[in-house]
C-alpha cells in the first residue's frame, strides 16, 4: 500500500445540540475513540490505513479533530487520546441537511481514502431548515461517490425512519439503540462495519 493510499476516509458527524446534555456527550466522544481503538477497526487500520475527522454540528458546524491518517495501533491510540479532549460549543438547532453538506466539503479536503464515507449520530430529525434540505443533501453526496450511515439514539422508530428516508445515501445503513448508555457498543459495531464491510472484510456478529 502507498504511504499516501487508504482504505477509508472517514468523518465522524456528532448532534451537539441542546437535547445532547453534557453526560450523553461524552459517551458520545468515549464511544468513537472506543470505536477506532477496537480490535476490528485496528486490524483495518494496520491492513488499510484509515482517514478520520470528527465534527460537530447543531445549527452551525464545527470541526474538532482535523483529518489525521491512521496506520498504527500507537497512532489510533494517540488520535483517541485526543478526542477525548475535545469539547463541542453549544448552539441551537438541528440542521442535518446543512450538516450533511458541510461534511462533504470536508470530505473533499481527506488526504486519501479509496471509500468516503459520513458516519451520522444524532437524537433528533432535522429543524431549523427546509423540510427538504437533508435529502437533497444526501442526493448531493450520493451523485459524488459518498456514502452516509447513521446511528440513531431513542426509542422512538421514527428517529431511525427519517434517517433512512433523508439522510442514509443508498447502500447506507441506519443502526438505532434506545439510550446513549448503548452508543458505544453500537459504534463498536458501526465503524467495523464502515471500514470492514466496504473492503470485504464485514463483522458477521
Amino acid at each position: 500500500m502507498s504511504a499516501l493510499a487508504c482504505g477509508t476516509a472517514l468523518l465522524f458527524l456528532l448532534d451537539a445540540s441542546p437535547s445532547i446534555e453534557r453526560d450523553q456527550w461524552a459517551l458520545m466522544v468515549e464511544g468513537h475513540a472506543r470505536a477506532v481503538t477496537s480490535e476490528r477497526v485496528l486490524d483495518a487500520v494496520e491492513r488499510d490505513g484509515l482517514a478520520v475527522a470528527v465534527g460537530a454540528f447543531a445549527g452551525t458546524q464545527e470541526m474538532l479533530l482535523e483529518w489525521r491518517v491512521l496506520r498504527t495501533r500507537i497512532e489510533a491510540a494517540e488520535w483517541a487520546a485526543d478526542l477525548l479532549q475535545t469539547h463541542r460549543t453549544e448552539d441551537y438547532g438541528t440542521r442535518i441537511g446543512a450538516a450533511l453538506r458541510w461534511a462533504g466539503a470536508r470530505l473533499q479536503q481527506a488526504p486519501c481514502g479509496e471509500w468516503r464515507v459520513i458516519d451520522l449520530v444524532t437524537d433528533g430529525e432535522a429543524n431549523s431548515e427546509p423540510l427538504d434540505a437533508t435529502a437533497k443533501a444526501r442526493d448531493a453526496l450520493d451523485e459524488e461517490g459518498v456514502r452516509v450511515n447513521a446511528l440513531a439514539v431513542g426509542d422512538d422508530g421514527s428517529l431511525g425512519q427519517f434517517l433512512v428516508d433523508n439522510a442514509v445515501t443508498p447502500g447506507g445503513f441506519v443502526l438505532q439503540v434506545a439510550t446513549f448508555q448503548q452508543v458505544g457498543r453500537a459504534l463498536v459495531r458501526k465503524v467495523s462495519m464502515e471500514v470492514g464491510a466496504l473492503v470485504g472484510h464485514a463483522e458477521r456478529d
